[in-house]
């Protein structure tokens, strides 16, 4: 997913260092990129909160992105949900990035967590991701699958069907958004 609003993210972590983690660059083959990373080599985090839910910022120095030379899958995301005891400090931080219509940020009790829905070519949804509050709730529904769900598309027949984990409206990718 993309943020267009950088031209320099260096300049950018000169300007707000205490907001954005250095860059570090990389060159692989013939691509270079820099992403951020904390000193620490850990994730990133704003205000005490972030534990793998805040995004790296990278940026790309090849005239294309890698991921424009792949082949198409059909795969499309979406919605992407980060799920966090400090939620609200986790939203300022990517609204003030340009990027909180990305994904949506919810509070939980348990521990943070990221979930993410595709749908496949063939009209399936696919769930990554678990929540706490959703595990508790497949531990006393012994069909629930917690870490990973699959729903037929709307034309299959199911017999046995299991519920799935869908985050709350909001704003957050638009369906038919890619994952590169």
């Amino acid at each position: 997913m993309r943020v267009e609003r950088l031209k320099s993210l260096v300049r950018w972590r000169e300007q707000f260092p205490e907001r954005i983690a250095p860059v570090v660059a990389m060159i692989r083959g013939s691509n270079a990129w820099g992403p951020t990373v904390p000193d620490d080599g850990g994730f990133l985090a704003w205000r005490g909160a972030g534990d793998g839910i805040v995004p790296a910022l990278i940026q790309w120095d090849t005239p294309r992105l890698p991921g424009d030379t792949l082949p198409a899958t059909g795969i499309a995301l979406r919605s992407l949900t980060g799920f966090h005891p400090q939620a609200e400090a986790l939203a300022d931080q990517l609204a003030w990035l340009g990027a909180s219509h990305l994904m949506r940020v919810e509070a939980t009790a348990g521990a943070p967590a990221l979930v993410a829905e595709f749908e496949l070519p063939d009209g399936t949804i696919v769930t990554l991701g678990e929540v706490a509050e959703f595990v508790k709730s497949a531990e006393a529904t012994p069909t629930a699958s917690a870490k990973w769900h699959a729903k037929q598309p709307a034309d299959a027949h199911v017999s046995d069907p299991t519920p799935e984990l869908k985050a709350k409206p909001g704003p957050g990718p638009e369906q038919g958004d890619t994952l590169r």
